[in-house]
């Protein structure tokens, strides 16, 4: 099962991934200090070509590429056999270095070379795919570094022989502290702590940071355990200074990760135009549009009418939606501010329709994500840096008491994401006094002082004046 794997670590985010390990036992032939550029000839054209080509492999041999060019230091996102940008660009890269043609498809000659270099790689670092004793969860190991293991109470810590490196994997039941629990602990900083990047989804988080000179990446996922809800992640430290040796293999050890093996995978997020509303009367839902545009916005399956709009503002109208209370701070927080994102993401199509919901659309699941609220360097205005997933037009923003602060505006310019992980990136903010002079007497009621809450918190409270949008033709 492959539907928990492939968050990259912070270091890439950057784009510091080395070119191979600094232990000097990874070569491809050619020294590579950065990935290859792309061709300025490469147009969509030949990026459709590229894909024809790779999906009329079998599904092992479109992993399989994958797969090897993380190791050869090329690829840095999900082995999930999906054709990307990011897998393009690898090939590409891998290609040109190794003198095959760079037009972004592979021939069976390149795919032998690229499977015995990485098979080179993996021997080299004696990464081996275990499965924890005490636990039953799957994950790829590099022996060679993380020669020495002793059981825990919960699972399995492997390390090196100076004890420097490790990697630990866990297992909690839900009712001794639930996901959002767990991932409001260990994004926790203090004076020797901080984090580096954090995302909580529904099914799973990841947290990764700087401790003490050290590097961490820490993943858990929930799930069912012989009938009973747990918790099962892992975490992966090593020096900051070894930072060439390791990131590398926590990009492997993230993609080889099976917290609940022989489970059926979630499906996949469809790539579906979307945005998120909030609910702010009787039947009214207030959203930002996507900048692409969404002639004909379906709330619940129905087609809403767009009854007001100024740029990427709507107030639509709806069936079959009642009031839920949401709170407005029209007076955002000082910046810099901890705040909360949450938007939709889609999951599967429906299979027909049903009276009420007549038209298929996919089906949804709200994510939430920790953000920084930030002032503009350089022009007025307030913005956020978050990773929010899914939809971005119209992500509903709120400050730590749980009231809401603004919207997120959406981007002609797609995020870069990597793997199933979109990195934080700064956004503008529409802020609450926009939004209530857009309303008008449909604005939500003020919020008035309060104490700051969880993010589980925020998300229980605010969850239900929350819908998706899907745009159709």
């Amino acid at each position: 099962m492959r539907s928990f794997i492939g968050t990259i670590p912070f270091a890439v985010f950057l784009g510091c991934f080395p070119a191979c390990f600094a232990i000097g036992i990874l070569s491809t032939g050619h020294a590579h200090a950065q990935t290859s550029p792309w061709p300025a000839a490469l147009n969509d054209a030949s990026q459709d070509r590229a894909a024809t080509v790779f999906d009329a492999l079998p599904e092992a041999d479109r992993k399989a590429i994958q797969d090897g060019l993380i190791w050869t230091g090329d690829y840095q996102g999900t082995v999930d056999g999906r054709f990307g940008k990011g897998t393009r660009k690898a090939i590409i890269a891998f290609a040109t270095r190794s003198q095959l043609p760079g037009d972004g498809t592979l021939d069976a000659k390149g795919r032998a070379r690229l499977a015995a270099l990485a098979a080179q790689a993996k021997r080299a670092m004696r990464f081996s795919i275990t499965t924890d004793a005490r636990n039953g969860t799957k994950i790829g190991v590099p022996l060679r570094l993380l020669s020495k293991s002793a059981a825990t109470k919960t699972g399995t810590r492997y390390f090196s022989a100076d004890r420097s490196a490790a990697l630990e994997t866990e297992m909690t039941p839900e009712s001794a502290g639930n996901l959002a629990q767990k991932f409001d602990a260990a994004r926790l900083e203090s004076r020797n702590r901080k984090v580096t990047y954090k995302i909580l989804r529904p099914d799973f988080y990841v947290v990764t940071g700087e401790s003490a000179g050290h590097q961490f990446y820490s993943r858990a996922a929930r799930g069912l355990r012989n009938g009973v809800s747990v918790v099962m992640g892992f975490t992966f430290t090593y020096p900051a200074s070894a930072k060439a040796t390791y990131e590398r293999l926590v990009i492997a050890a993230a993609d080889s990760f099976e917290p609940f093996p022989g489970q059926t995978p979630s499906a996949a997020p469809l790539p579906v135009v979307m945005a998120n509303g909030i609910v702010v009367g009787d039947g009214l839902v207030l959203a930002s549009l996507p900048a692409s545009g969404c002639p004909t916005p379906k709330i619940r399956g129905q087609i809403a009418k767009i009854s007001k709009q100024d740029g990427d503002l709507a107030l639509l109208e709806a069936t079959n939606i009642s009031v839920t209370p949401v709170a407005l701070r029209m007076q955002p927080p000082a910046a810099p501010a901890d705040v909360v994102v949450m938007s939709f993401i889609a999951k599967q199509a429906r299979q027909g329709a049903t009276a009420a919901q007549p038209m298929s659309e996919p089906s949804s699941e709200l994510v939430a994500t920790s953000g920084t609220l930030l002032t503009h360097v350089s022009a007025p205005g307030l913005r956020i840096l978050a990773a929010p997933q899914g939809a971005i037009a119209g992500s509903p923003v709120f400050d730590r008491t749980g009231a809401l602060i603004g919207l997120l505006q959406d981007s002609k310019a797609p995020a870069k994401q990597i793997g199933d992980i979109v990195p934080a990136v700064s956004r503008s903010l529409m802020v609450s006094a926009r939004l209530a002079a857009f309303l008008g007497p449909n604005k939500p009621k003020e919020a008035g002082a309060g104490a700051d809450h969880s993010l589980g918190d925020i998300v229980t409270t605010n969850r239900t004046a929350l819908v998706p949008i899907f745009c159709g033709p």
